[in-house]
C-alpha cells in the first residue's frame, strides 16, 4: 500500500531520527511521531497532487482520441498489467519490514542478505510472469475484450509489449524497499510522480502523433524502466556499501517467506478485487462500458491511492516500533494514522459525491456524466470506507499478527467477488459499483473492530481522537457545497465552489482535528521547508 525514503550517507542516523529519536530537546521528543508522520504524509501529498493535476488535464484528450471502446481497451490493458504484481509473493512488504528493523541496529550483513535474496527471487518471478503474459496475450484479449471494435490485434501486441514491464516492476519493488525502510518518502514520492508524469505526458504525445495501443504500452515500459533506474540511484545514495545485485541466502529467504506468505494473500486479495470488476464488465458487457465505469472508478481510486500513499508512511515506522517493542508509540502511531486518513479523505470524498455529475458533465460531456455519475458516487463512498482499513492493515503486517490480516483479506475477496458475480450480470456497471460499496460496508467495520481489540484500542477512543473532528468538519463543509450546487455552470465555478468548501473544512479542521502536537509538527515542517527553499530561491536569483 505504499512505502518511503530519506537520502544521505549515514543511514543508521537517518532511520533513527525517522523512528522518532530526539534530535534537539524535550519538545522535539514530545511530538516526534506526529512530526515524522506529517512530514512523510506531506511529501506523498505533493507527489499525488501533481499526478492528479496531470490526470485531470490529460484524460479528456485521451478519451476523445481513443473513444469509449479504445479507452475501455486501454483500461483493461492497464488492469492486466498491474494485476500480475500480486505474483511478488509479498516479498516487497516483508523486505521493507526487515530492513526497517535492522538498519538502526547496523546489521549490514543481514541487510545485504535480505536485499540480494529478494532481488534474485523477484527477478525470477518477474521473468516467469512476463513470459506467461506474452504467451497468453491472445487468449486474454479474445475472452475479455468483448465488442472491442476491431482492436483485438493491436491489444494483443500491446499486452505482449507490456509483459516487459512486469520484469521491471519486480525490480522496482526490490530497489524501492531501501528508501521505504529508511522512511525517505520525499524521494519515493519524487520518483513515483516523475514516472507517472512521464507516462501521462508520453501518452498524450503519442496520441497526438496518431499512435495506437502498442505504442502506449511501450511508453509504460519506458516509464517503469526510468523508475527502476531512479530507485537504484536512490538506494545507492542512501547505502553506498549496498550491492545492488542478486544473491542467495537460505536463512534470509526463510525469514522473508515466513512473513510474506501472509502478505501475499493480502496483496493477491487486493489485486483480485481491484481488477475483477473491470474483467467481469468486459466479459459480460460491451467493452465501452469499461470506459464509462473506468473513468468514474479511476477518479475515486485516485482518491484511494492518494490516501494510501499518505498513510503508507505508517508501515516502516510501525515495523521499527514493533522491532523495538515500543508499544506506547506503536499505539500512538495507529491512532494518528487513522486521524490522518480521516482528515485527508473526508471532505474530498464528500465533494466528489456532491459534485460528481456536474464535474463529469463539464469535464468529459453529458454521456459520461449520465452513465458515470451514479457509479462515481457509489465507488467513492466505497473507497472512503476502504481507506479506514489502511492503517489497520499496515500495523498488523508490521507485527506477528500478519496472519490475521491474511485471513481477513480472504473474507474481503469473497465478499467482493460474490457481490460482483451476482450484481454485474443483472445491473451492469451500477451493480459493480453497488457491490463494491456493500462489501466495504460489511467488511471494514468488522476488520477495524478486530484490530482495535488486538491493539487494546477502544472504539470510543478511536472515534473521538481520530474520526469525530474530521466528520463534523466535513459535514459542515458539505452543507456549504450543497448550497452552491445550483450556481455551477463551468469547471471554473465548480473549482471555486470546491475551494469555498475546502476553506471551510480546513478552518474547522484546524480547530476540531489538530491537537497541539499536530500544530507543532506542522509548524516544524513549514520551517524546514522554508529553510530548504530559501537557498534555492537565492541561487535562482543569482
Amino acid at each position: 500500500m505504499g512505502r518511503g525514503n530519506q537520502g544521505g550517507g549515514n543511514s543508521v542516523l537517518v532511520v533513527g531520527q525517522a523512528c522518532g529519536e530526539a534530535s534537539s530537546g524535550a519538545s522535539s521528543r514530545s511530538h516526534s511521531v506526529g512530526s515524522r508522520l506529517i512530514q512523510n504524509s506531506a511529501a506523498n501529498f505533493c507527489g499525488q497532487a501533481l499526478i492528479v493535476g496531470l490526470t485531470f488535464l490529460a484524460t479528456p484528450y485521451i478519451t476523445r482520441k481513443l473513444g469509449p471502446s479504445g479507452y475501455g481497451a486501454l483500461s483493461l490493458l492497464m488492469a492486466y498489467l498491474f494485476s500480475f504484481s500480486l505474483l511478488n509473493l509479498g516479498m516487497n512488504a516483508s523486505l521493507v519490514k526487515f530492513l526497517a528493523e535492522i538498519i538502526p541496529e547496523g546489521r549490514w550483513h543481514d541487510l545485504q542478505g535480505y536485499f540480494s535474496t529478494s532481488f534474485a527471487a523477484l527477478a525470477t518471478v518477474g521473468l516467469v510472469a512476463g513470459a506467461a503474459v506474452w504467451s497468453l496475450a491472445g487468449v486474454i484479449v479474445k475472452r475479455c475484450f468483448t465488442a472491442s471494435g476491431g482492436l483485438e490485434s493491436s491489444a494483443v501486441m500491446a499486452l505482449r509489449i507490456a509483459s516487459i514491464a512486469f520484469v521491471l516492476q519486480f525490480l522496482c519493488q526490490v530497489l524501492s524497499a531501501v528508501p521505504a525502510a529508511a522512511q525517505r518518502f520525499e524521494v519515493l514520492s519524487l520518483i513515483r510522480a516523475g514516472s507517472e508524469s512521464l507516462r501521462i505526458l508520453g501518452t498524450v504525445a503519442l496520441l497526438w502523433l496518431g499512435r495506437g495501443l502498442p505504442a502506449l504500452m511501450g511508453m509504460v515500459v519506458f516509464a517503469v524502466g526510468v523508475s527502476a533506474l531512479a530507485y537504484a540511484v536512490a538506494a545507492k545514495k542512501l547505502m553506498p556499501n549496498l550491492r545492488l545485485a542478486p544473491g542467495w541466502s537460505k536463512p534470509h529467504l526463510r525469514s522473508l517467506l515466513g512473513h510474506s506468505k501472509f502478505v501475499v494473500v493480502v496483496n493477491a486479495s487486493n489485486q483480485l478485487v481491484g481488477t475483477a470488476d473491470s474483467f467481469l464488465i468486459g466479459f459480460f458487457l460491451p467493452v465501452a462500458n469499461v470506459a464509462y465505469y473506468g473513468i468514474a472508478y479511476a477518479l475515486a481510486q485516485r482518491l484511494w491511492v492518494f490516501l494510501a500513499n499518505i498513510v503508507s508512511v505508517v508501515f516502516p515506522a510501525a515495523s521499527a516500533f514493533s522491532g523495538a517493542s515500543d508499544q506506547r508509540r506503536f499505539k500512538e502511531l495507529y491512532l494518528r494514522g487513522m486521524k490522518v486518513t480521516a482528515m485527508a479523505g473526508a471532505f474530498p470524498s464528500l465533494a466528489l459525491c456532491i459534485y460528481g455529475n456536474p464535474f463529469l458533465r463539464f469535464w468529459l460531456g453529458p454521456d459520461y456524466a449520465q452513465k458515470g455519475a451514479p457509479v462515481l458516487t457509489l465507488v467513492t463512498l466505497g473507497f472512503l470506507l476502504n481507506s479506514f482499513s489502511f492503517v489497520a492493515y499496515q500495523v498488523l503486517q508490521s507485527t506477528h499478527r500478519v496472519n490475521f490480516a491474511a485471513r481477513a483479506s480472504l473474507i474481503y475477496s469473497l465478499l467482493n467477488l460474490t457481490a460482483f458475480l451476482v450484481l454485474i450480470p443483472r445491473f451492469g456497471i451500477l451493480g459493480a459499483a453497488g457491490g463494491f460499496l456493500i462489501s466495504q460496508a460489511l467488511f471494514v467495520p468488522w476488520f477495524v473492530h478486530r484490530t482495535n481489540a488486538m491493539l487494546g484500542v477502544r472504539w470510543g477512543e478511536l472515534l473521538v481522537s481520530s474520526y469525530l473532528g474530521s466528520f463534523a468538519s466535513a459535514g459542515v463543509a458539505g452543507l456549504v457545497c450543497l448550497t452552491l450546487l445550483r450556481l455551477l455552470h463551468s469547471l471554473v465555478s465548480l473549482a471555486a465552489a470546491v475551494g469555498v468548501g475546502a476553506t471551510v473544512y480546513m478552518t474547522l479542521s484546524a480547530v476540531l482535528v489538530l491537537d497541539q502536537r499536530d500544530r507543532d509538527a506542522a509548524r516544524l515542517l513549514l520551517r524546514r521547508w522554508s529553510t530548504a527553499i530559501r537557498p534555492a530561491a537565492w541561487a535562482a536569483r543569482s
